[in-house]
């Protein structure tokens, strides 16, 4: 879905009047499909997340960078680790919930 929404809104002219073009705003189509793609992105980044969150986990007592260390914890505040079978998609939103407030600012 990324790849097709990485085209230029302009391929999808539209004729407006018995093929005399006019300009016509692609903006709106632009922006929307601008905010699908920081959305599937988003999902994406939270993915990466939440496997180096658990792949962290598997190397303890070692210890990452201080910047991998804060965004670890504040992942585990809303995401436990994984020590059963269970679906991933409600930590994957808590993580994409997370990335939208700016928490790992």
């Amino acid at each position: 879905e990324l790849i097709t929404l990485s085209t230029p809104a302009t391929v999808s002219n539209i004729p407006t009047c018995a093929g005399v073009e006019d300009y016509n705003s692609f903006g709106p189509r632009a922006a929307a499909k601008a905010r699908r793609s920081i959305e599937l992105c988003r999902s994406v980044v939270a993915i990466e997340l939440l496997c180096a969150s658990e792949a962290i986990e598997y190397q303890r007592p070692l210890r990452s960078g201080d910047g991998v260390e804060r965004a670890h914890e504040t992942i585990r505040e809303v995401v436990p680790r994984l020590t059963a079978d269970r679906s991933p998609a409600p930590d994957i939103r808590a993580i994409e919930d997370l990335i939208r407030t700016g928490r790992f600012r």
